[in-house]
């Protein structure tokens, strides 16, 4: 049976667990199935022994909680990594069986499915079932759904809500508290200032995570009724008005006694065209107007095409080290138990420390629970890991095999466990489609034209429905989709480049170009070229895109291009004229990637990021770019120093153009190269000295502190010389130069 026929089974006969929770509902139903099986054995078919009860097989092939056969199911969010691979683990043992999982799939689950299936389509099945206590953390879950006020649409409203805020919650073990949460939740509750807040955070951020604590936390008041949606959700609503239709059903709650708080994830994916754009705003407009409080959450990319004039912006910052310490000590405890977690935590913190591109990885909670994940039992290892090698491994081990429970004795897969192609074919049908999901039977149709075989559906729903069990797929409900947006990106790449036509990359550059830009198809487009850069055969379609995509209108898609160039500098020819006419904003993008790519020479990195410094004297650009020297000098000062000599930073400051933010940046790679370029540190500290008019002088407070490395009786003469030609003192420190002086 399909999904869609089960989901109309669920529908019909448990309405009221359908409205609280889709995913309980299709369990109450299947429950109900499996009591229903005879109380035989699963027999092995070569040998007619008997190997378990089938309502035991069946239960733990649903994940349902079984106590007469000692079976705790697992936790949706658990079943991944090692408790995945747990799970298949005790199947096999409890069954006696000691061949592969795919014998396990082939002459155990999928005779039981049929035979589930017979009992659901059997004229005189019970459906009417006695409800048993409720149990939390993604196992069963059967009772009566509390009686309220609200008419069909509310109900319906807050059963969206609770199916996506099951969706992707996050294990209260694996849950870490964002610092600027306690702050952001009480402007959400805040009656008297409604207004509208926007969530500003890179891909893997922990947007949806963070929505979706939100959520939590706003249920628990009595008196409040959040709605947590994603953005598709009103994309998938073909009414003419949704945002109107949405703030009509939230008066009806307010009516009823509850104040509902919207809290809309991937709003970003309304602003790759305009018609949904205006859409998203008007729904902003009429929350605020209505006096309710609406939080969106978005990538920066995007950030700037949604306005209103009392929009408040959070910025959704990498882990901190507060943040990460916690996330680190829960995903040791669930992915590598077994390994000490302050030697796992000290590597972490060290591999942090030294700036290299697996901290972004590490700051990040999504790559960071990848990486454990994949790592399991075992710890991570933090060696040359970027965001793409990353990527690329979960391909290898969750896509092309599955290396879970597969033994890897040799680097090829086999062939019957190679799904490369399925997801490929996948994530293209939900490019064409523009949505980052769709119903599992339209993913399934468009997934097997995609492939060129629109008549073999039973092929696809079974390698489709293995890729689900690899959790490299999810469901929402009806829905499906990959288990996050930057993995359906990574896929549709690799799907396009699978096909080995060049022009495909021209078509995706007009299409991301045109109208504005279209920052959806462009998303796959930077992955397209990150992956196809090296490719001989498709570096002159990779080069024409870069050119015309760094030379639009707009700074979100020139950014696309200039990020492909930061991996591979040849896709860009006359870069230095070319980055001239790039914007603030994309150039700002680059140059924060260049110093996160595991793959490159660090001395081709230092030449991009003095390409961009010399291309504009814009302060934020410049700033960022020291930023990026800074880290690349926590490994390579001498080189940085070098460049930094080049540069002729002195000059810098004999304008009016450095910043405060760009002086303390400046400041950072001092302090990172001052082992190998003394003469060069002093130098350039005097000249900011003499340049700055600030009543606080950070350079005087930084050549407190590092006085006893770099300082000596000729530098304090010269800095009170200094001091004294540019007038009066206006510091303490230059109050008393003798605080200068080691003691």
């Amino acid at each position: 049976m399909k999904l869609d026929q089960l989901s109309k089974l669920a529908r019909r006969h448990y309405a009221d667990e359908w409205q609280q929770d889709r995913v309980n509902a299709l369990k109450v139903l299947i429950r109900t199935a499996i009591l229903c099986l005879p109380k035989a054995d699963v027999v092995e078919p070569s040998t007619t022994e008997p190997k378990m009860p089938l309502r035991q097989a069946a239960c733990m092939m649903f994940n349902i909680t079984a106590p007469e056969y000692g079976f705790e199911a697992i936790p949706i969010g658990q079943l991944q990594g090692k408790k995945y691979s747990d799970l298949l683990e005790r199947l096999k043992e409890s069954a006696g069986v000691y061949g592969s999982v795919a014998w396990v799939r082939a002459e155990m689950l999928t005779p039981l499915r049929r035979l589930l299936a017979e009992t659901l389509l059997h004229p005189d099945f019970p459906f009417a079932v006695e409800p048993e206590p409720v149990q939390t953390g993604g196992m069963l879950v059967v009772g009566s759904t509390p009686a309220n006020d609200y008419d069909t649409g509310g109900r319906e409203l807050l059963a969206a809500s609770a199916v996506y805020a099951r969706d992707i919650r996050i294990d209260d073990e694996l849950h870490v508290v964002r610092t600027l949460e306690p702050d952001l939740l009480e402007q959400l509750m805040d009656i008297n200032h409604p207004w509208p807040q926007v969530i500003v955070g890179e891909a893997g951020s922990g947007k949806s995570t963070l929505l979706w604590s939100l959520h939590q936390s706003l249920a628990a008041q009595p008196d409040i009724q959040p709605v947590l949606l994603p953005a598709t959700w009103l994309l998938r609503d073909r009414s003419n008005e949704p945002a109107e239709k949405l703030a009509g059903l939230f008066q009806k709650i307010a009516q009823a006694g509850s104040r509902p708080v919207l809290l809309l994830d991937t709003a970003d994916l309304m602003l790759h065209d305009e018609e949904a754009r205006q859409t998203l705003l008007r729904l902003l407009d009429t929350v605020y107007a209505a006096g309710f409080t609406g939080l969106y959450s978005t990538r920066p990319q995007e950030a700037a095409l949604l306005s209103h004039d009392n929009l408040r912006r959070h910025d959704l910052q990498p882990y901190d080290d507060t943040e990460l310490d916690h996330a680190v000590a829960a995903l040791v405890a669930c992915y590598c138990s077994d390994v000490p977690y302050a030697e796992v935590a000290k590597r972490v913190r060290q591999a942090t420390a030294r700036g290299l591109p697996v901290a972004d990885v590490c700051r990040s909670p999504l790559l960071l629970r990848m990486l454990f994940d994949l790592s399991a039992p075992a710890e991570p290892e933090l060696n040359d890991v970027d965001v793409t090698r990353l990527f690329d491994a979960y391909w290898q081990r969750r896509v092309i095999r599955d290396a879970r429970t597969d033994i890897e004795i040799s680097l090829r897969a086999r062939a019957a466990d190679n799904l490369s192609a399925t997801a490929g074919h996948a994530a293209i049908g939900l490019l064409g489609s523009g949505l980052p999901e769709l119903p599992g039977a339209m993913l399934c149709d468009t997934t097997a034209v995609v492939a060129g075989s629109p008549g073999d559906l039973a092929s696809v729903e079974e390698e489709l429905a293995i890729l689900t069990e690899r959790g490299v797929l999810v469901p929402s409900g009806e829905l499906l989709s990959f288990f996050h947006q930057t993995m359906f990106e990574f896929a549709a790449a690799k799907g396009l480049l699978a096909r080995s036509d060049p022009a495909t990359i021209g078509t995706l550059a007009i299409r991301a170009i045109s109208h504005g830009g279209d920052l959806f198809v462009g998303a796959v487009l930077e992955q397209v070229l990150i992956l196809a850069g090296s490719n001989p055969l498709l570096q002159a379609a990779a080069q024409d895109a870069v050119k015309g995509l760094v030379t639009s209108d707009s700074e979100a898609v020139q950014a696309i291009g200039l990020v492909a160039w930061g991996h591979y500098p040849a896709l860009l020819d006359s870069a230095t004229d070319t980055l001239q006419m790039a914007g603030t904003s994309a150039l700002e993008r680059a140059t924060r990637i260049l110093p996160t790519i595991a793959a490159k020479p660090t001395g081709q990195t230092i030449s991009q990021l003095m390409l961009i410094w010399q291309s504009t004297s814009e302060p934020h650009v410049r700033t960022v770019v020291l930023d990026a020297f800074a880290r690349l000098a926590l490994h390579a000062p001498r080189d940085v120093a070098e460049a930094l000599n080049y540069l002729e930073p002195l000059q810098t400051f004999a304008g009016t153009t450095a910043t405060h933010a760009m002086r303390r940046s400046f400041l950072g790679v001092l302090h990172a190269i001052s082992s190998e370029a003394r003469l060069l540190v002093r130098s350039t500290l005097v000249a900011m000295l003499m340049s700055s008019d600030d009543r606080e002088s950070i350079e005087l407070d930084y050549l407190a502190s590092q006085w006893s490395y770099i300082g000596d009786d000729h530098l304090l003469a010269e800095v009170v010389r200094t001091l004294d030609a540019e007038g009066p003192p206006n510091h303490t420190v230059a109050a008393d130069p003798a605080r200068l002086r080691p003691r």
